[in-house]
């Protein structure tokens, strides 16, 4: 007979779908994650000297965490069977064959990991002690002599008690009704509770939506080059790369600093490179809704754009850049997080409590903003930008309320565009040479310059 007996109730599973077996479920990826980190820490309490074999009921959360529980013990040190023993019975929920089968094992100690309410019941049963086992938690128990009848199937609290889903008589099935035990044939050890799965859940959330944003960017890349003189492409193209330095700004308190530094030092780079192009496409595009503008002038605005776009095409499609995106992706296919939020996992609470810290500094920024500080203005855009997309992207997180307040600074967010806007174009205008040009245009140019003046004097009025 085994000497100890832990009884562990599986990890964090998926939820039922409808017309999907029970049996068929399986443990979630972060419930998974959440017991590779506990478990090492947890098993410390199991004697290294000891002989321990696995059990597991067949459903399919149960043998998962039941090989991970495997992979734990090895790497722990303890002195385990190399093979899961699938045990029907905890899957039945059926007591006495349960206990049949642990009086007859040789092993030290019987691992077995199963189902509530089984588990807690079985506990019960076994040491009068009463335990709430959340998902991976354990109990061990060791068997004494206190107990009248030391046969582990003849110990129940009542005669006749039914036990768990199936309704089976734990004591009937050995062969009779017996009396209550004046004491429980075995002592609870020690009980471990489960992990806190959801801690886990918050970094596989973040884990998949970084890995998504950094995919963006590459599919992003991969339509300019192929089509590069659609200014669309280029549009989206930085737009994905600001998404993705978004994120990660929000996500660097839990990311190791050198992959989270890395990420936006490549992506700072790449997208700097672009700025210009941008620019002029919003010029050209200016020019063209111009009232009363030539054609020329277009062709003129579109033609140094082009000029722009040719060098741009170059810088991107050179290998340099493929590869630096390309590494991206791949360090945000695994993001590695520090060591302490590894190990503990990370509380949803404390996303959205820097959500609400960053949109609060934002509105306070908004509030005092100088529009006249040129440099000002466009950090308060940039940020803007940064929590309505971490509020878009990381929505599962922080709730549709948070969306909500991120698209409330929207409005004003356009302004401060409008205003960044003008500027860049005062500042290209400024620097063309228009001494070769055809007096029409240079007279355009001047029109338009001045048009993005009058806004901006206006806004800075008003503002």
């Amino acid at each position: 007979m085994t000497n100890t007996l832990i009884l562990m109730r599986h990890g964090k599973a998926q939820r039922p779908e409808f017309g999907q077996p029970d049996e068929e479920r399986q443990l979630t990826a972060y419930g998974k994650r959440a017991l590779r980190v506990f478990l090492p820490h947890a098993l410390d309490l199991v004697p290294r000297d000891a002989t321990v074999q696995i059990w597991s009921s067949p459903a399919a959360r149960a043998q998962q965490t039941a090989r991970v529980v495997l992979k734990a013990c090895k790497q722990a040190g303890v002195k385990v069977l190399p093979e899961v023993l699938i045990v029907d019975a905890l899957w039945s929920q059926n007591f006495g064959a349960f206990t049949e089968l642990a009086d007859a094992s040789d092993a030290d100690i019987v691992f077995a990991v199963g189902h509530n309410p089984f588990i807690e019941t079985a506990l019960a049963r076994l040491t009068g002690s009463q335990v709430c086992f959340a998902t991976g938690a354990f109990a061990a128990c060791t068997f004494t002599d206190e107990g009248t009848g030391h046969a582990l199937g003849r110990h129940c609290d009542t005669p006749g008690e039914a036990d768990g889903a199936d309704g089976a008589n734990a004591a009937g099935e050995a062969g009779g009704a017996y009396p209550a035990l004046t004491a429980p044939p075995a002592r609870l050890l020690w009980f471990v509770q489960g992990p806190i799965s959801s801690h886990w859940k918050t970094l596989t959330s973040m884990e998949r939506t970084l890995g998504e944003a950094a995919q963006t960017v590459s599919d992003r890349l991969e339509a300019f080059l192929a089509d590069p003189d659609d200014v669309e492409t280029m549009h989206k193209f930085r737009v994905s790369i600001r998404t993705l330095r978004s994120l990660l700004a929000f996500v660097s308190p839990w990311q190791q600093r050198a992959q989270n530094k890395s990420c936006q030092s490549q992506l700072r780079s790449i997208v700097r490179k672009t700025s210009r192009l941008r620019e002029l496409d919003v010029l050209a595009q200016m020019a063209f809704d111009l009232e009363g503008g030539s054609p020329e002038l277009a062709v003129f605005c579109f033609d140094l754009a082009a000029q722009e776009r040719a060098r741009v095409y170059r810088i991107l499609s050179a290998k340099r850049t493929v590869k630096a995106i390309e590494s991206i992706r791949d360090q945000l296919q695994n993001v590695k997080w520090r060591a302490s939020i590894e190990a503990a996992g990370l509380p949803c609470s404390q996303v959205r409590q820097r959500f609400d810290e960053l949109a609060q500094a934002l509105e306070q920024d908004m509030v005092s903003l100088d529009l006249a500080d040129a440099q000002a203005t466009h950090d308060v855009r940039k940020d803007a930008k940064r929590v309505r997309y971490d509020a878009e992207r990381f929505e599962d997180l922080l709730g549709e309320d948070a969306l909500a307040i991120a698209q409330g600074m929207e409005a004003h967010q356009d302004e401060l565009g409008a205003i960044c806007d003008a500027r860049v174009n005062i500042d290209i205008i400024g620097g063309i040479d228009t001494s070769g040009l055809p007096d029409q245009v240079a007279q355009e140019i001047a029109a338009l310059r001045a048009q993005n003046q009058d806004f901006l004097d206006a806004a800075l009025r008003e503002g």
